[in-house]
């Protein structure tokens, strides 16, 4: 996804408005003395949520896809998934060192 982070914020705050502001709750104690400990209550309490089905597809007229080319995708949900597309990519780098 690429987009503007003040759009991806609206779409959150229209579509899963408690979530938004359960985050706008900590703003105040970000950089300070505090900010650990507010952000880790912050995460505790979080509910799960499925951001493609709960936030994007509220507002596709806000959205646009576009084809591209040479790029892959990986879902990176999991340390496992994490560690493939590492392996992935360090593969990928060194056939075009040694092409």
């Amino acid at each position: 996804m690429v987009g503007q982070v003040q759009t991806f914020l609206g779409l959150v705050k229209r579509a899963v408005p408690d979530l938004y502001d359960a985050f706008a709750a900590v703003v105040s104690s970000l950089g300070g003395p505090d900010e650990t400990e507010a952000v880790r209550k912050l995460y505790s309490r979080l509910p799960t949520i499925d951001f493609s089905s709960e936030v994007l597809t509220e507002s596709p007229s806000s959205l646009a896809v576009m084809p591209v080319y040479g790029v892959t995708w990986s879902d990176l949900g999991s340390p496992e998934r994490v560690m493939r597309a590492r392996a992935s990519m360090e593969l990928t780098h060194r056939q075009l060192l040694y092409a």
